[in-house]
């Protein structure tokens, strides 16, 4: 089994990046809740879900 990584809001808001680190990235669906709609941190969010990147669980 590989690297797994649990990621918060606060990570993401830091501006955490998916792809530079090899490993599974999860996150919870409150996270989505809790950034703001235009943000562009919020853009890059969904943007890994719907790549596969991050997988909400």
């Amino acid at each position: 089994m590989g690297k797994a990584i649990v990621l918060d809001t606060s990570a993401l808001l830091m501006g955490y990046e998916a792809t530079e680190v090899e490993a599974e990235h999860y996150t919870v669906p409150s996270v989505r809740e809790e950034m703001k709609r235009d943000d562009i941190r919020k853009l890059r969010l969904d943007s890994a879900i719907d790549t596969g990147r991050i997988t909400v669980k």
